[in-house]
């Protein structure tokens, strides 16, 4: 039982790290775009456009990805929920 509970702790923690990295790296591309745009207080437009061209090469990307199970669990939750 102990082991067990070690290794999900132990993936649970994973998780957490990845959606962190994720998120930073979605906070650094969201910054890159509004400096893009001239920086000159679009940041909601430089967001949107981040989050929708995001959402839209991720969709296209897992329905390739997912149906080959190519990617660790890890790195999906890195990219779907982090990034």
């Amino acid at each position: 039982m102990a082991s067990s509970y070690g290794r999900l702790n132990r993936e649970i923690s994973v998780h957490w790290l990845m959606i962190g990295a994720g998120g930073a790296l979605g906070a650094f591309v969201r910054y890159a775009v509004f400096l893009v745009f001239g920086g000159n207080g679009k940041f909601f437009l430089a967001t949107l456009v981040v989050n929708i061209l995001g959402h839209a090469a991720f969709v296209v990307l897992f329905v390739i990805i997912d149906d080959r199970a190519l990617i660790l669990k890890s790195a999906k939750v890195f990219l779907r929920i982090g990034f």
